[in-house]
């Protein structure tokens, strides 16, 4: 098994009057060993943030009170479209696999998960002076002008 690494940094602005979140920069730093394809690794980079981002702004499963479920479309789950994404700034690191002949680690959607953590640290961070907690998913400004409500 090999693994890529990375490190991922978000930084936000968070409206409190109206709960609206406005990610000003996205870096990730992710070695990835040898590339054998460097635009296909890049792409998988964009997607796997893309996917980790969407699902903490937007994405969320609600059903109604039979247990019914009332997202089944994209008219009614909500995914992140280019126009809700920030641009993602990559730094490429390239250090050689000890484990594999050619250098390579395993990487594809491991941005995923990085994504949900550094943008939930940041909304975190924003909001700490408030001496409230986005504990659950997704961020959506409801969400937050309720955690908000009375902090203001």
């Amino acid at each position: 098994m090999t693994y890529s690494n990375a490190a991922h940094g978000c930084e936000i602005e968070v409206d409190v009057l109206t709960g609206a979140i406005r990610i000003a920069r996205y870096v990730v730093a992710e070695d990835c060993g040898t590339l054998l394809n460097p635009t296909v690794v890049e792409g998988q980079q964009h997607g796997a943030v893309a996917m980790g981002l969407s699902g903490v702004l937007f994405e969320q499963m609600r059903y109604d009170d039979s247990g019914q479920n009332v997202t089944g479309s994209l008219a009614d789950y909500l995914i992140a479209t280019s126009t809700e994404l920030p641009n993602f700034e990559i730094i490429p690191l390239h250090t050689p696999g000890k484990s594999t002949a050619a250098g390579i680690k395993g990487m594809a959607e491991g941005g995923v998960m990085g994504a949900i953590g550094a943008l939930t640290n940041a909304v975190n961070d924003a909001l700490a002076s408030f001496g409230v907690v986005a504990d659950r998913h997704s961020l959506t400004p409801m969400l937050l002008r309720d955690l908000l409500r009375d902090k203001l």
